[in-house]
């Protein structure tokens, strides 16, 4: 597991022994295939589940959520996977927006006393701003000294949301996901011999 300023990620290795025991004669040519099959369809599901999830609990649209996961596949030498969030809000103009009288509506979420405009710096570049009422930014305009409310453009976090759900994922569902993937996918390499 790895958490830093910018992205959070968990990894999850197959080990399949218990399984195996289970399971009646098993070819070693197949269990390595397997196992990596089972992890990538396993990160597949683990996926979608949690860009729902955060998509849900942080009310933001799933292609924002998808746009700052991470994901990591199983590979010949690497029998393991990886799913993580950048920790990067997401700009409130991603998720549909709309001016009204009282501010802006952006999804499911509303910001008082904010409007859509594009930075000078940044003609074309639309975003939802809104004064912060206790910053102000002295201005030396034609000489004269002017105090101007400072901007500031509205974000959605979700860092806490992918964290915790993330979380949960890979230590209580992860496990079952995996074992009946590899069952799966065994039972389907011993019957299909290449």
């Amino acid at each position: 597991m790895y958490s830093g300023k910018k992205s959070f990620i968990m990894n999850v290795k197959g080990d399949f022994d218990e399984v195996l025991k289970e399971m009646d004669f098993v070819e070693k040519k197949v269990i390595k295939p397997a196992t990596r099959a089972a992890l990538n369809k396993a990160l597949a599901k683990m996926s979608t589940q949690a860009v729902r999830g955060v998509s849900e609990k942080a009310k933001i649209k799933q292609k924002s959520v998808r746009s700052r996961i991470r994901l990591g596949k199983a590979k010949r030498g690497k029998l393991w996977i990886m799913i993580g969030f950048k920790k990067k809000p997401t700009t409130a103009i991603r998720e549909g927006r709309r001016q009204t009288r009282k501010g802006v509506t952006a999804g499911k979420h509303r910001f008082q006393g904010a409007f859509i405009t594009s930075p000078k710096s940044q003609p074309g570049n639309r975003q939802i701003f809104s004064r912060i009422q206790w910053q102000y930014v002295m201005r030396n305009i034609n000489g004269v000294m002017r105090r101007r409310q400072k901007l500031a453009v509205m974000k959605n976090p979700f860092a806490i949301e992918a964290e915790i759900l993330t979380r949960h994922l890979v230590n209580k569902k992860a496990p079952s996901i995996l074992r009946n993937e590899f069952k799966a996918q065994i039972k389907w390499r011993m019957n299909h011999p290449r």
